[in-house]
């Protein structure tokens, strides 16, 4: 029979995917669950393993050469930053991630920071609770309405379409850059897609969805704030914090470059 190992964090959903893994794997498969989130832990857990599902924990060039039975690795969510793809490649390992992971509760998440900094929420509420005063003058004149804003998507996969979605419920023009998307694909969405640059310079809120890799790590940055500073936008990331130079964006928000930032990220 193939080994099978998951070294994932499950979580609460444990149960659930014992359930599940053993229907669909039963038959062919002997399956290992064991939680490794080290280099170490990992080539020790997965020394027999045919096939490995993992969450983003480190798959390096040195845990391939560690792992000579090792066909396929696969990752439990969308992202797979934490895989080395090119050493994968090198030795023969399949990797493949899970699309569908979370879009819907990514999607809210992401509207959800996008209306409570339009609104001012956080503002109120501080007010409320630390400050202990309530003004309904206080952020007059700094709120615009949703449904006059255009949203601007970095990305246009999965978890952007569904924002998208969300946010015209509220009126929004949404505009989305996406080297990998025609707008004959977006046409169907009520999107446009725009240049990167085009959605700098025109959006009111911009919300990221890019994948984090080589070619993305640190992509919004010094530059990147400096083009959106005339317009002044909202800024969201519930992708990946490595997309974001940090230093840019703290200059960003304390220079008045953006008017916010949400942020919900892993690594």
């Amino acid at each position: 029979m193939l080994k099978v190992v998951a070294v994932a964090e499950f979580g609460p959903a444990i149960e659930a995917f014992k359930k599940i893994s053993q229907e669909v794997l039963g038959d062919i498969a002997e399956i290992k669950i064991e939680r490794a989130d080290t280099e170490e832990k990992i080539i020790s857990v997965c020394k027999d393993a045919d096939a490995v599902i993992a969450g983003l924990d480190p798959f390096t060039d040195k845990v391939f050469a560690s792992l000579p039975k090792l066909k396929m690795l696969s990752g439990v969510a969308i992202g797979y930053n934490t895989f080395d793809a090119e050493a994968a490649k090198k030795y023969g390992i399949a990797v493949s991630n899970n699309p569908r992971y979370c879009v819907n509760e990514v999607a809210d998440h992401a509207a959800s920071l996008i209306l409570a900094l339009t609104r001012k929420l956080f503002d109120y509420n501080k007010e409320v609770k630390v400050d202990h005063v309530w003004s309904a003058q206080s952020q007059r004149g700094k709120i615009k309405r949703v449904c006059v804003q255009t949203l601007g998507l970095m990305g246009f996969g999965n978890i952007a379409r569904l924002v998208a979605k969300r946010m015209q419920g509220f009126g929004c023009e949404i505009i989305a850059y996406d080297p990998y998307i025609k707008q004959e694909f977006a046409d169907q969405f009520n999107v446009k897609m725009v240049s990167l640059d085009e959605l700098y310079a025109k959006a009111d809120i911009i919300s990221v969805h890019v994948l984090l890799n080589a070619q993305t790590q640190g992509m919004i940055g010094k530059e990147a704030f400096e083009k959106m500073a005339a317009k002044k936008p909202i800024f969201v990331n519930c992708a990946r914090g490595g997309l974001i130079d940090e230093d840019a964006l703290l200059d960003a928000i304390k220079t008045g470059k953006i008017a916010a930032a949400g942020l919900d990220v892993f690594i």
